[in-house]
């Protein structure tokens, strides 16, 4: 499909794609509404709400609109605040794609726009407020809405309060019939249960539940909706339309709204109003006559239609993988479709660190500590900010392979946490904390100027010319406030609700750590521990050794991922030896620690991280999933000559792809860590901590042939 448009002219966001990719629940979202629909700044805040709420039901929101000549599948919340406050954005229509392209202009997208785009990028499911339609006396004008004509064109459901109350009702319903378009009420709660509303309902009219002509059908439930749209892809032909009566609280002032609607349109009529400006008139005319409440209709229509689209687009995927379906990306590059990105019933909760990084890469080759060159000195080089931290980049890395974490995180009140949102937008951010940097007793350090600046950490880096580790810089003492209450209000909120697993950094404070695991213990989530350094490590077993009544059932962790450090600080720490230092082609050596501290209690499950040497998954006899299918050791795949960029957020964005894996509940061990692996190298070829093609990169069907994965013997 995206052929057909060219490569310039549409874009699809990442987050959308790998949904869509994946199966997904995605949900398309109109971008007149805000631009020429509501005042402003009402305008984008019933926008960003929307999108809020498609994601608290667990699907992907993918707002359409036009930005410099471009369709754009997926706008950012920056974008959107930007077109919704651009005084000379147009209202697009299909007939004006084709002269926006030509001219670059911005424009708000209309439903028949809207369902162009969302074709072209497969997302099954759009949301709007209320269709145009067949205005009155359109007999005689031939006054007929574009959107009548794309729903017959177009295999999507359409959610929305039905026709627009100021438009004919009756001959719209006609003109829909004509056109194949399936048209339906949906009732739920309250209004299902009225006495009999099932023999005979009225189509909704927007601000009105009742319009006085007949609905031809009636759906009763998000699932039924969703088999109903199961039969309209499979048919490929015309799109469903799907109303969504008004709250009955906003049905008392239906008297009032036809008196202004009918003042309204006289006006329009006067002033000789008409075509593409009749509309944005009515509703703001309709609006100034009712005090207001038309637009706060308006607005609790576009929330509760968001609500219910997203369950449908939530049931509809959940139906697709009942029935087996499998993810287009590794399906079609010949990958077994159990390891592909694919949502459960449950989700990731990943708790942990956020960061900017600025990382700095000098361009000798011979210029490295080792060395002996100068260090006092200022050397030749590439320096980039990108957005890291472990668990940031945990979770940014789950949403980009379609799934919807939740990220549990802090950042301050400064320009590197706008960033942060700006640059991934596609991250639900609304879990994440604003807090003041906690005090601190650094030497050197001004304790109260701390606390006030309330900085976001960052993460100063030097790297070799190879793209390794030179050294590193740190400033993270806003991650103390990542605390045991902020993870209890936080589960309060249902934030852990359907968690399937629980991951934190060991960024965390020590107690934070111990609280994630009793959260997820408590909610029957599987407790995933990232060591993240030497020195962190140990907060996973801070008293080993010192037995007391409260000591915490073992193992403490489902799965830990230390690279080799972080697994020979552990073992130090289990064994009471010296520190121990690992060959990573001592394959046997590394699996005897990894035997000791499961034998311990340390973890269930381990996966280690051994660099350029692969990964070595060594699964517990009980784990749930993988027992008895290892332990496995994947090489690392190709990379070409020279192509390694940066090593940060390598480890990361393995640990994504394992959790990828797991979460879709059918991908064996060896199909686990070949994708793991391949997260990680497409991290490796860039300076951003998580590639941005992380989902293409994932299902090249090449890559997972040149992974070699062996079975280890003790």
């Amino acid at each position: 499909m995206l052929s057909k448009l060219g490569r310039g002219g549409l874009r699809v966001a990442e987050e959308v794609r790998a949904a869509v990719s994946a199966g997904g629940a995605v949900v398309a979202l109109e971008s007149t509404i805000f631009t020429s629909g509501m005042p402003r700044p009402i305008n984008v805040d019933t926008a960003l709400e929307a999108e809020r709420i498609v994601r608290s039901r667990g699907a992907v929101p993918a707002t359409v609109g036009m930005l410099a000549g471009r369709l754009v599948v997926g706008l950012s919340q920056a974008e959107i605040a930007a077109l919704g406050g651009d005084d000379y954005a147009i209202k697009c229509s299909t007939r004006d794609l084709p002269t926006a392209m030509a001219r670059r202009l911005n424009g708000g997208t209309t439903v028949s726009a809207t369902l162009v785009a969302a074709r072209l990028a497969g997302v099954p499911v759009f949301v709007t407020g209320g269709i145009g339609g067949v205005h009155r006396h359109g007999q005689d004008s031939m006054d007929v809405s574009a959107d009548l004509v794309q729903l017959g064109r177009t295999p999507i459901m359409t959610v929305c309060a039905g026709v627009k109350a100021f438009l004919d009702v009756g001959r719209t319903l006609e003109a829909l019939e004509t056109q194949g378009v399936g048209v339906a009420t949906l009732l739920l709660g309250d209004d299902a249960k009225q006495p009999g509303k099932k023999e005979e309902v009225e189509f909704p009219a927007f601000y009105t539940p009742s319009s006085g002509h007949k609905s031809p059908c009636t759906l009763h439930s998000v699932a039924e909706c969703a088999r109903v749209l199961a039969g309209v892809r499979s048919l490929d032909g015309p799109g469903f339309l799907l109303a969504v009566p008004i709250a009955r609280e906003f049905s008392e002032f239906s008297s009032t709204v036809d008196a202004a609607i009918r003042d309204a349109l006289d006006e329009a009529g006067r002033l000789g109003i008409r075509g593409r400006a009749i509309t944005p008139f009515l509703l703001d005319r309709i609006a100034r006559l009712t005090d207001g409440a038309s637009l706060r209709a308006n607005v609790a229509l576009v929330k509760r239609n968001a609500d219910v689209g997203a369950q449908i687009a939530k049931a509809f995927s959940e139906l697709q993988d009942a029935a087996a379906a499998t993810g287009k990306n590794f399906a079609d590059a010949g990958v077994s479709s159990r390891a592909a990105p694919r949502r459960t019933s449950g989700r990731a909760v990943v708790i942990g660190g956020c960061n900017l990084d600025l990382t700095a890469r000098l361009k000798d080759a011979a210029a490295t500590a080792d060395s002996g060159f100068p260090t006092e000195a200022t050397h030749s080089g590439r320096v980039v900010i990108t957005c890291g931290g472990v668990g940031r980049n945990i979770a940014d890395a789950l949403a980009r392979c379609g799934h919807q974490p939740v990220l549990l995180s802090a950042l301050g009140r400064d320009q590197a946490a706008e960033l942060h949102r700006r640059l991934c937008p596609h991250l639900d951010w609304s879990w994440v904390r604003t807090a003041a940097t906690p005090r601190t007793t650094t030497p050197g350090s001004d304790a109260a100027n701390d606390a006030d600046e309330a900085r976001s950490a960052a993460y100063a880096l030097s790297l070799r010319a190879d793209g390794s580790l030179l050294f590193g810089v740190a400033d993270m003492d806003i991650h103390g406030t990542i605390d045991p209450d902020y993870l209890e209000a936080s589960d309060s909120a249902g934030a852990f609700d359907n968690a399937e697993i629980v991951c934190c950094d060991a960024n965390c404070p020590t107690e934070t750590v111990a609280a994630a695991r009793r959260l997820a213990r408590r909610r029957g989530a599987e407790f995933w521990f990232e060591p993240t350094d030497t020195h962190k490590a140990a907060k996973l077993l801070p008293d080993w050794g010192e037995k007391s009544s409260e000591e915490p059932p073992l193992p403490l962790c489902d799965w830990a991922t230390p690279n080799l450090l972080e697994l020979a600080a552990l073992h130090r720490l289990v064994s009471g030896g010296s520190a121990m230092s690992f060959d990573s082609s001592n394959l046997l050596s590394i699996l005897a620690a990894c035997r000791r501290l499961l034998a311990e209690g340390v973890a269930g499950s381990l996966a280690v991280k051994l660099g350029p040497a692969g990964l070595l998954l060594v699964p517990g006899q009980t784990d749930r999933l993988w027992a008895g299918q290892g332990p496995l050791h994947c090489s690392a795949p190709p990379t070409p000559p020279g192509g390694i960029v940066s090593v940060s957020g390598a480890g990361d964005s393995l640990v994504a792809g394992l959790l990828t894996a797991r979460l879709s509940g059918r991908a064996s061990l060896a199909e686990s860590g070949i994708l793991a692996s391949l997260c990680a190298r497409a991290s490796l070829l860039g300076f951003e901590a998580v590639s941005s093609r992380l989902s293409a990169a994932a299902s090249d069907s090449q890559l997972w042939r040149e992974v070699t994965v062996s079975r280890l013997c003790d």
